[in-house]
């Protein structure tokens, strides 16, 4: 496994992501949630390929504690876990409330994955930073001085959520959503930002949630829009002689500031293909343009999960 090190921590090329672990999660998940056995099976497994890094969330599900249980009864210093906090209430009337709000979280994350530091705590939504700025900034500056995270960060969208998130030197981690179709934060300059800033750069839908592995002749409606770009995806793919897998994780593996890839996986298998792919030889310089030519202009609808449902 390929490891950078970046403010004293070493962190993984792959990270594993866990929501899967803790409810059925992906639109092209077949396998549903793994039971205990199953997750347990899948993070020895991980660990015995050398992942050491852990996406999950407090919102996902059973995941936390998932971790939790494996993490007691395997004991080591060097995971690097990240999870999140997320706000529910609209507004907080003190900031004493918002505070509250936050500890409270933290301490349930930090009960349920049964640590007593999070390396690296990101806002799951960056709504919560346009709305509550800087007494949220506040908040994470304290958590960071009181160590009990290491890093703080921001779970990104869209460009005006890092532009937000930059005005803040508490913020030194963050997660955005990238692959080969929506390429908007290398285009727009974002990501030599992050880069220049020496943020901590998790990648997360690299397969866009399950998309690229879909077949285009059988989308739902309102994936309709989808069905050309995967034709001309997996064209590219087979001109290549790759796997769609393949091709997606290269791409994005090889973008110059992405730390970590962040991969969710429902089987043991599917932990050890993602290892092996991510050992794969780098994307011809050809491949990686016809990709930028391709792929330049997809649509929100394509682009956004959030929009694949009525």
């Amino acid at each position: 496994m390929e490891y950078r090190v970046q403010h004293h921590l070493r962190i993984p090329k792959l990270t594993l992501g866990t929501v899967q672990l803790g409810m059925p999660y992906g639109i092209a998940n077949k396998t549903g949630q793994p039971d205990e056995s199953q997750s347990q099976a899948l993070l020895f497994q991980a660990e015995r390929a050398g992942i050491s890094s852990y996406d999950t969330a407090a919102a996902y599900g059973d995941a936390e504690a998932v971790l939790g249980c494996y993490f007691q009864d395997n004991p080591r210093t060097d995971r690097l876990i990240v999870t999140k906090v997320k706000l529910e209430a609209a507004s907080y009337t003190t900031d004493a409330e918002l505070e509250k709000a936050v500890r409270s979280q933290l301490e349930n994350s930090l009960r349920q994955l049964r640590v007593n530091h999070i390396p690296i705590y990101l806002l799951h939504q960056a709504d919560d930073l346009h709305r509550f700025q800087k007494r949220l900034v506040v908040v994470m500056e304290k958590l960071v001085r009181e160590n009990l995270i290491g890093l703080a960060g921001v779970s990104v969208y869209h460009a005006a959520d890092l532009d937000k998130m930059l005005q803040y030197d508490v913020f030194q981690a963050t997660q955005i959503p990238i692959n080969i179709f929506d390429q908007r934060l290398v285009w727009s300059g974002h990501l030599e930002r992050l880069r220049q800033k020496n943020a901590v750069v998790f990648a997360r839908s690299v397969f866009l949630q399950g998309l690229f592995f879909l077949d285009p002749d059988h989308l739902p409606p309102l994936l309709a829009e989808a069905a050309p770009l995967l034709r001309q995806l997996h064209r590219l793919a087979e001109d290549e002689q790759l796997s769609i897998a393949q091709l997606a994780i290269s791409f994005v593996r090889d973008l110059p500031g992405i730390s970590s890839l962040v991969l969710g996986s429902e089987t043991v298998d599917q932990v050890r293909e993602n290892i092996r792919l991510l050992a794969a030889p780098p994307l011809s310089s050809s491949c990686r343009n016809i990709a930028d030519r391709l792929f330049r202009d997809v649509p929100e609808q394509v682009l956004n999960p959030a929009r694949w449902r009525a």
